[in-house]
Protein backbone atom coordinates (compact mmCIF):
# COMPACT_ATOMS: atom_id res chain seq x y z
CA UNK A 1 0.00 0.00 0.00
CA UNK A 2 1.18 3.39 -0.72
CA UNK A 3 0.56 5.15 2.30
CA UNK A 4 2.35 6.60 5.84
CA UNK A 5 -1.15 7.09 7.48
CA UNK A 6 -0.95 5.35 10.88
CA UNK A 7 -4.80 4.52 10.45
CA UNK A 8 -3.83 3.18 6.92
CA UNK A 9 -1.59 0.72 7.90
CA UNK A 10 -3.57 -0.48 11.55
CA UNK A 11 -6.15 -1.24 8.45
CA UNK A 12 -3.88 -3.38 6.48
CA UNK A 13 -2.41 -5.18 9.51
CA UNK A 14 -6.41 -6.40 10.30
CA UNK A 15 -5.63 -8.60 7.20
CA UNK A 16 -2.48 -8.55 6.21
CA UNK A 17 1.53 -9.39 7.77
CA UNK A 18 3.36 -6.38 7.65
CA UNK A 19 6.87 -7.41 5.80
CA UNK A 20 8.42 -4.00 5.27
CA UNK A 21 7.08 -0.06 6.05
CA UNK A 22 8.56 2.67 4.78
CA UNK A 23 7.91 6.23 4.96
CA UNK A 24 5.46 6.36 2.23
CA UNK A 25 4.92 2.61 1.93
CA UNK A 26 4.24 -0.77 3.03
CA UNK A 27 4.78 -4.35 1.81
CA UNK A 28 2.89 -6.59 3.51
CA UNK A 29 1.70 -10.43 2.74
CA UNK A 30 -2.47 -11.84 2.60
CA UNK A 31 -2.94 -14.96 3.96
CA UNK A 32 -5.44 -17.19 4.68
CA UNK A 33 -5.56 -16.45 8.90
CA UNK A 34 -5.53 -12.61 8.87
CA UNK A 35 -7.82 -12.52 6.13
CA UNK A 36 -10.62 -14.74 7.80
CA UNK A 37 -9.88 -13.26 11.02
CA UNK A 38 -11.00 -10.10 9.48
CA UNK A 39 -14.21 -11.40 7.84
CA UNK A 40 -15.00 -13.02 11.64
CA UNK A 41 -14.90 -9.51 12.59
CA UNK A 42 -17.36 -8.17 10.17
CA UNK A 43 -15.07 -6.75 7.31
CA UNK A 44 -16.01 -7.98 4.16
CA UNK A 45 -13.98 -9.09 0.87
CA UNK A 46 -15.35 -5.57 -0.98
CA UNK A 47 -14.29 -3.81 1.85
CA UNK A 48 -10.38 -5.15 1.59
CA UNK A 49 -10.35 -5.21 -1.76
CA UNK A 50 -11.65 -1.39 -1.84
CA UNK A 51 -8.83 -0.92 0.60
CA UNK A 52 -6.02 -1.79 -1.79
CA UNK A 53 -7.47 -0.49 -4.60
CA UNK A 54 -7.37 3.13 -2.75
CA UNK A 55 -3.90 3.07 -1.96
CA UNK A 56 -2.47 1.58 -5.24
CA UNK A 57 0.37 2.41 -6.87
CA UNK A 58 -0.19 4.60 -9.93
CA UNK A 59 1.14 2.09 -12.25
CA UNK A 60 -1.33 0.07 -10.84
CA UNK A 61 -4.26 2.42 -11.20
CA UNK A 62 -3.50 3.24 -14.84
CA UNK A 63 -4.29 -0.97 -15.45
CA UNK A 64 -8.20 -0.47 -15.02
CA UNK A 65 -7.53 2.43 -17.79
CA UNK A 66 -6.55 -0.45 -19.86
CA UNK A 67 -9.37 -2.69 -19.03
CA UNK A 68 -7.73 -4.43 -16.13
CA UNK A 69 -8.78 -4.60 -12.27
CA UNK A 70 -6.52 -2.69 -10.01
CA UNK A 71 -6.06 -5.32 -7.84
CA UNK A 72 -4.99 -8.47 -9.75
CA UNK A 73 -8.11 -10.96 -10.47
CA UNK A 74 -5.60 -13.81 -8.91
CA UNK A 75 -5.66 -11.90 -5.72
CA UNK A 76 -9.30 -11.11 -6.00
CA UNK A 77 -10.08 -14.54 -6.46
CA UNK A 78 -8.06 -16.12 -3.43
CA UNK A 79 -10.00 -13.12 -1.42
CA UNK A 80 -13.36 -15.30 -2.27
CA UNK A 81 -12.05 -17.85 -1.88
CA UNK A 82 -11.58 -17.75 1.79
CA UNK A 83 -14.55 -15.93 2.19
CA UNK A 84 -16.52 -18.96 0.84
CA UNK A 85 -14.46 -21.24 2.51
CA UNK A 86 -15.72 -19.00 5.53
CA UNK A 87 -19.29 -19.06 5.13
CA UNK A 88 -19.70 -23.42 4.78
Amino acid sequence: AYTSSPLHIRLLKLFCTIAIQLPNMVVAHLSAERTLRALKQGILVDNILRFLESTAHPRALRRQEEGATIVPENVRSQLEVWESNRAR
